[in-house]
C-alpha cells in the first residue's frame, strides 16, 4: 500500500497537495482520477511512499485517507509543470487552478513529452532570481508589423521549422481566416467549433504525432505537442487572452513561461503591440499618412446653434457620399452638387465604439443622469424592435416605465453615440445604400464565411470593434470611417489610447483611405510622439510593464464589504492597496475593488501570494487587469 500526494484539477482545490491511498505506487507526474468532495477530477501524483515510509504522519492525522481510482489518463511532461508552476505564481493562485484551466482533461496515457520529474517541490524565495533570468533570458520576438506581412512572416517560420509550429489566434472567426490563409500546410485546428468525437480525435492526433502546423484558440494554448518547436500568438492585444473565470490567467503569460521551459522561441505579432511587448516602448509608430486623415468635426458657435447636433457629422457625410458615389434625395447633402448616381461598388466600413443607442441618458429639465431604483447608470438601446433601457450588467427597463428619479420628469435626452443612433443617421442619410450591421447584438452566430459573403452585397458596413476581423486585409473597402474617435479616447481604462491607437491602424489596414473624425485633432493619440509620452506616464504612474497591478474585486452587503477590504489591507502589509468607492447592484448588495499598486521588481512576492491565498473565495483578484472597477 502507498500514499500518493496528488494536487486535483480544480479551481477551488487547495494550495498545497492532499493525500489518498493506492495499491499502486505511480510515478510522480503521473495524471490520476482522484475523489474531490463527491466528484471525480483529474490529478496530478507530486510524491509517493510506501506505508511504512509515511508511518509516523498518518498516525498523528487528523484524517483518514481515501482511495484513488488508481486509473491513469495520462503523464505531465517536467516543461509544463514548471511552466504552471511559474503561472501560478504571476497571479497568485494554487498550481491545480493553473492546470485545472489550461491542461486538457481529455490526454491520452501516452502524451509524456519528457522525463518525469523526480521532485516537483514548491519553489524558495531563493530561486526567484533563477526563475526571473530564465524568463528573460528567453528569446521573445516581437513582430510589430501589418497583418498581410505578418502572414508571410509565419509562412517563413512554418517553412524552416522541422518541427510542429503552434499558432495561437484570439477568436472564431481569425482560426478560420488563419485556415485559409495557411491552408497548404494542412494546419490542424481545434476552437470551441470543434466538438464531440471529432475533438478527442483531433486532441490525440495533435499529442500523438507530429502536424506541422497546430491552429488554436487560447482554451487550446497548452496542447502538451511532443514536437514544438515555435509558438505563435497573433494578435496578442486581443481580450480573449485572459481567461474570463477564476483563476483569471493570462494565456500570454503562460505560453512565455511554457516556451521558457520548453526552450523553444515565441513571437508575439501585432500591430502595434501592446506597449510591455514593444522592444522599444517608447519608439514611434508613424500613422500612414497617405492613407489616413484626421478630420475636425469642431463646429462654430453660430453654426451649432442653427443645426442640430449629429452622431454622424456633416464632413463625416460627404466622404461617405464621395466614396459610394451617390447622394440621398432625403440627405442634407443635396446641396452639394452631388448627381444621385445610384450604388456603386464602392464599399465604406464605419466603426462606432459603443454599443445601444446612447451610452447616457439624462433628464431634459434637471440635467440629472438616469439611474434605475438601484442606483444603476442606465443607457438606451434596441431589443426586439423596442426601445429599452438597461444597465452594464444586462438588467432592463422598459422606456415607458422610466423617469427621472430627482425630479420625476419624463423628459428624457440620450447623449452619445451608439452604434443603433449612427446606423439610424446613415438610414436616413443613404436610404438606397444596402447596409449591414456587424456588432454582438445583430449577430447572435457569426461565422467569417457569413458574414464576408454579407459584406461582398452591402455598400454601408456598420459596425464595433467586432466587426474588425471579418473585414479582409486582402480586399480593402473604399474607405474607413472611425465616426467618433472622442468616445474611444474617452473610455475609462488605463489602455484607452493605446487602443484607439491600435483600432485606427486595424481599420486602416483593411481600407484604402481612412477618415478619423474627432473633436480632439490635436490629441497626441494621433501624433508621432504618443508612444513616447505614454511610456513616461506609465513609468511615473507604475502601471505596466513597469509595475504590477493586483485589483480585488468583492460584492455584498456594505458591513461584508467593510470585512473584505480589511481582509485585503492585512494581507498586503507593508503595501498599502486604495480602494474604489462601492456602486450599488441591489437593494442591498453593492461591488467594490482595491488596487494594489507594486513596482516591477516587488512581483511575485512570495508572502503577498501567500497571504492571497488565505482571502476568502468571494474576493476575485487579477493582476495588471484594464478594469479597476
Amino acid at each position: 500500500m502507498y500514499v500518493l500526494e496528488v494536487i486535483p484539477f480544480s479551481r477551488t482545490a487547495p494550495a498545497s497537495s492532499l493525500s489518498y491511498r493506492s495499491s499502486t505506487r505511480h510515478p510522480i507526474g503521473t495524471l490520476l482520477s482522484v475523489p474531490l468532495r463527491r466528484k471525480q477530477v483529474v490529478g496530478l501524483v507530486v510524491g509517493s511512499a510506501s506505508v511504512q515510509e509515511s508511518k509516523a504522519e498518518l498516525k498523528s492525522a487528523h484524517f483518514s485517507l481515501s482511495a484513488a481510482s488508481g486509473k491513469v489518463v495520462g503523464k505531465l511532461s517536467p516543461a509544463l509543470l514548471l511552466a504552471a508552476k511559474e503561472t501560478a505564481e504571476q497571479h497568485a493562485t494554487s498550481l491545480g487552478a493553473v492546470l485545472s484551466s489550461l491542461v486538457l482533461p481529455v490526454l491520452p496515457e501516452d502524451a509524456d513529452v519528457g522525463e518525469l520529474l523526480q521532485n516537483v517541490t514548491v519553489r524558495r524565495a531563493s530561486e526567484k532570481k533563477s526563475r526571473d533570468s530564465r524568463l528573460q533570458n528567453l528569446t521573445l520576438q516581437p513582430l510589430e508589423i501589418p497583418f498581410l506581412e505578418r502572414a508571410n512572416a509565419y509562412r517563413e517560420i512554418i517553412e524552416k521549422e522541422n518541427g510542429t509550429v503552434l499558432l495561437v489566434v484570439p477568436t472564431q472567426a481569425e482560426i478560420d481566416e488563419w485556415s485559409s490563409l495557411l491552408s497548404a500546410y494542412k494546419p490542424l485546428v481545434l476552437s470551441g467549433k470543434v466538438t464531440g468525437k471529432r475533438r478527442e480525435q483531433a486532441l490525440t492526433k495533435a499529442v500523438t504525432t507530429s502536424p506541422r502546423l497546430v491552429l488554436c484558440t487560447p482554451t487550446f494554448a497548452w496542447l502538451p505537442l511532443p514536437h514544438l518547436s515555435h509558438i505563435l500568438v497573433e494578435r496578442v492585444s486581443s481580450g480573449t487572452y485572459s481567461l474570463p473565470k477564476r483563476p483569471y490567467l493570462d494565456i500570454r503569460f503562460a505560453l512565455h513561461a511554457l516556451a521558457s521551459a520548453r526552450k523553444i522561441p515565441l513571437m508575439f505579432g501585432d500591430y502595434p503591440l501592446p506597449l510591455e511587448y514593444r522592444a522599444k516602448p517608447d519608439a514611434a509608430l508613424n500613422f500612414p499618412n497617405e492613407t489616413m486623415h484626421v478630420l475636425d468635426t469642431r463646429r462654430k458657435k453660430e453654426a451649432a446653434a442653427q443645426a442640430p447636433w449629429q452622431a454622424v457629422p456633416e464632413p463625416v457625410r460627404k466622404q461617405i457620399a464621395k466614396a459610394l458615389e451617390c447622394t440621398s434625395p432625403a440627405s442634407s447633402l443635396a446641396d452639394n452638387g452631388l448627381a444621385d448616381k445610384g450604388m456603386a461598388p464602392n464599399k465604406v466600413a464605419v466603426l462606432a465604439v459603443r454599443r445601444g443607442y446612447a451610452p447616457t441618458v439624462v433628464c431634459g429639465d434637471c440635467g440629472t443622469t438616469l439611474k434605475d431604483e438601484l442606483g444603476r447608470t442606465l443607457s438606451l438601446a434596441t431589443l426586439d424592435g423596442k426601445r429599452v433601457f438597461r444597465t452594464s450588467d444586462g438588467a432592463l427597463t422598459p422606456a415607458d416605465q422610466a423617469f427621472c428619479k430627482n425630479c420625476g420628469s419624463w423628459n428624457l435626452m440620450p447623449l452619445g453615440i451608439g452604434i443603433e443612433r449612427v446606423e439610424e443617421e446613415l438610414r436616413q442619410t443613404f436610404p438606397e445604400a444596402r447596409l449591414l450591421r456587424i456588432d454582438q447584438d445583430s449577430q447572435k452566430n457569426p461565422s467569417l464565411k457569413k458574414i464576408r459573403a454579407a459584406i461582398a452585397e452591402a455598400d454601408l458596413i456598420l459596425g464595433t470593434e467586432f466587426m474588425l476581423p471579418y473585414l479582409s486585409p486582402s480586399d480593402k473597402v473604399s474607405l474607413g470611417v472611425i465616426a467618433s474617435a472622442d468616445s474611444l479616447l474617452a473610455l475609462p481604462f488605463w489602455r484607452a489610447r493605446e487602443r484607439f491607437v491600435r483600432v485606427c491602424l486595424m481599420l486602416s489596414e483593411r481600407a484604402e483611405k481612412t477618415i478619423i473624425a474627432t473633436r480632439q485633432p490635436e490629441d497626441s493619440a494621433l501624433q508621432r510622439g504618443f508612444w513616447k509620452e505614454e511610456t513616461g506616464l506609465r513609468a511615473m504612474l507604475k502601471y505596466p510593464p513597469f509595475g504590477t497591478l493586483l485589483v480585488f474585486h468583492m460584492e455584498g452587503t456594505q458591513e461584508r464589504i467593510a470585512e473584505y477590504r480589511a481582509a485585503i489591507r492585512e494581507a498586503c502589509v507593508p503595501f498599502v492597496p486604495f480602494e474604489i468607492p462601492e456602486k450599488m447592484i441591489s437593494s442591498t448588495k453593492f461591488h467594490a475593488s482595491s488596487v494594489l499598486q507594486l513596482p516591477k521588481e516587488e512581483w511575485p512576492n512570495e508572502k503577498l501570494i501567500r497571504n492571497i491565498a488565505r482571502l476568502s473565495p468571494a474576493i476575485r483578484h487579477t493582476i495588471d487587469s484594464e478594469n479597476l472597477w
